[in-house]
């Protein structure tokens, strides 16, 4: 606080005008201009609004190189009508594994909630551009003069290199929101993949139980035949039995398990009654992968095209501005103005009003933000070795995702192959076998139950080949 001329300054950064009633009606008006002008300006900087825009536009680019799916952010009553249109006319024909994943990134709730994160990131961003808020004081000093007044307008010189750092901060923030979101994203879409793949699974494996089970029940009664009639042990008639009863359990499980599939794709589209929508005749398509693909490939992508990789290296740009914002915060308190001083107790028409500069600063003594900037260099240490540990990780993820589709890929080549045939060529030789000496059609029966249960196998290492393969699409371009 300064005194010149019996007249008060005011504030911290500011603009201090101190105000006389014996002044000339120029100088009033021309005064009264100036204040204007510049609440006018500081009015219009405090009214702008939170727009999401760009967070949203940022987060459509990195899901169209990865998916390329339509992205709605539900804000308004317009949103959800296109929502609603755009469900009505995806379903209109049944809903396809496609069309699952496009349905859940619409419509997801969670994903939903998710996408408000950007605008609490623009919000951060545009608090970040904004001066510190500046404040009007007047002040009366009593019993000296009750004219000796003052009103100031206080705002703060350090703004103009702390916000630029404020404002990195809140973007290297609002980057990480995105891809966080997109990494969200990504894993809805692959969540309703899964979930419709599990639903096709599910009831054809029931299917396969229950013909299984009726294919157990015929062979059980014919051995219960042979068995009345002397040709067979009862060890073997109670062994049918057994295996039939615990086909019937299995046949139980496997009709619970359709239910299960079918409560998981609802909520993975957030849509009751989805698998519903799913065609009785839809079946499981065999996931394939480039055969130019390698291993060397699929790390280089993922090394520059992973989103929690990406956001690894925002977090590490943005510990290091953080840094540069605790440190600059030293010089936080520094003001600057111009200052309007008149000798109030002068009623003469010529009285003096000079205006002049007002430069102010506070120098912190005890506390030089030692704390800050320390914590802030522990934290830029962490996020460099949080990342080189991410690179680690994504590698391991990479290999071991890659390793896994391969192994299943050769298995289910077994299956399609090898197994196949085999069981192909038991079942000729059962029936041709059964035609020439008119046998029991035991054999036949065997060797359709062995058919049942390769057709379970192969669908069950389909389910699980496409799942490695979202798995490796995950450790390629999400984590």
């Amino acid at each position: 606080m300064s005194r010149r001329h019996g007249s008060e300054t005011v504030g911290m950064l500011g603009l201090t005008a101190h105000v006389s009633e014996h002044r000339t009606e120029h100088r009033s008006l021309r005064h009264g201009t100036r204040w204007l002008c510049l609440i006018s300006s500081l009015a219009l900087v405090a009214c702008k609004t939170v727009d999401p825009t760009e967070q949203l536009d940022s987060v459509r680019a990195l899901e169209a190189e990865r998916g390329g799916r339509l992205l709605v952010w539900e804000q308004s009553q317009d949103d959800a009508s296109l929502i609603a249109i755009r469900l009505d006319a995806l379903l209109h024909d049944g809903l396809t594994r496609d069309d699952a994943a496009t349905i859940a990134v619409l419509n997801n709730r969670t994903l939903q909630a998710e996408y408000e994160a950007l605008g609490l990131a623009a919000a951060e961003v545009l608090q970040a551009e904004l001066p510190s808020n500046p404040t009007l004081r007047g002040a009366v000093l009593f019993p000296v003069s009750a004219g000796d007044s003052s009103l100031g307008l206080m705002a703060w010189l350090s703004d103009l290199w702390l916000i630029p750092t404020r404002k990195d901060v809140a973007s290297l923030r609002s980057t990480s929101t995105e891809l966080k979101v997109a990494q969200m994203i990504l894993a809805t879409a692959h969540e309703a993949i899964a979930a419709w793949d599990g639903v096709v699974c599910a009831r054809r494996m029931a299917q396969v139980a229950r013909e299984l089970e009726d294919a157990l029940h015929h062979r059980s009664e014919l051995i219960r035949q042979l068995y009345d009639n002397g040709f067979v042990d009862k060890v073997e008639w109670t062994s049918a039995v057994e295996d039939l009863l615990h086909q019937s359990l299995v046949a139980r499980r496997r009709e619970y398990l359709v239910q299960e599939a079918a409560a998981r794709l609802a909520v993975a589209l957030s849509l009751e009654g989805a698998a519903e929508r799913v065609p009785e005749n839809a079946t499981l398509v065999r996931a394939t992968i480039d055969d130019t693909l390698s291993v060397a490939a699929l790390l280089d992508e993922a090394m520059s095209r992973r989103l929690d990789l990406m956001d690894a290296r925002v977090a590490v740009q943005l510990t290091a501005r953080r840094l540069d914002l605790e440190r600059a915060l030293v010089w936080r308190s520094v003001s600057v103005g111009v200052s309007y001083e008149g000798d109030f107790e002068s009623v003469a028409s010529d009285a003096q009003n000079p205006l002049g500069p007002t430069f102010s600063i506070e120098i912190p003594i005890f506390d030089q933000n030692q704390a800050g900037i320390a914590a802030a260099n522990f934290r830029l240490r962490r996020a460099t070795k949080t990342l080189a540990a991410a690179r680690h990780r994504a590698r391991a993820e990479v290999v071991t995702a890659w390793r896994a589709w391969q192994m299943t890929a050769a298995q289910l080549d077994t299956i399609e192959g090898d197994l196949n045939d085999t069981i192909e060529m038991t079942d000729r030789y059962a029936r041709t076998w059964n035609d020439r000496i008119d046998g029991s059609y035991l054999d036949v029966l065997g060797a359709s139950a062995r058919r049942l249960r390769l057709d379970a196998l192969w669908i069950e290492k389909v389910l699980e080949l496409n799942g490695r393969q979202l798995q490796l699409e995950r450790a390629v371009l999400s984590g």
